[in-house]
């Protein structure tokens, strides 16, 4: 942590889990014409909406399905790391990430 003159204080983060859900953050990413900082630092996990019945057949909802497939896209096309619905390490992102020795 750095604290600067003016009293704030900058917290690096050492590293960072994404879901599906993140695909607000690379879209906004995408506008400004940026890239993720530290792809190699980020851990891509599909858990928050990966159903529990039926994986294989492809169980869930088409915009669920949307969401995971986007999750995939934004992970190949910054480098990131990704456990997906194939991956035997998938699981609860913030359990996964300690399981596989990914978090500190």
């Amino acid at each position: 942590m750095h604290r600067r003159s003016d009293g704030a204080e900058l917290l690096w983060i050492d590293r960072h889990l994404v879901h599906e859900g993140s695909h607000h953050a690379f879209a906004r990413l995408a506008e400004r014409g940026l890239p993720v900082a530290e792809p190699g630092l980020t851990l891509a996990v599909a858990d928050h909406y990966a159903p529990t019945r039926a994986r294989a057949a492809g169980g869930a909802t088409p915009p669920i399905r949307r969401m995971i497939a986007t999750l995939s896209e934004n992970a190949a096309r910054h480098g990131i790391r990704l456990y997906g619905l194939d991956d035997p390490r998938q699981g609860i992102v913030h359990v996964v990430g300690p399981e596989q020795g990914f978090t500190l």
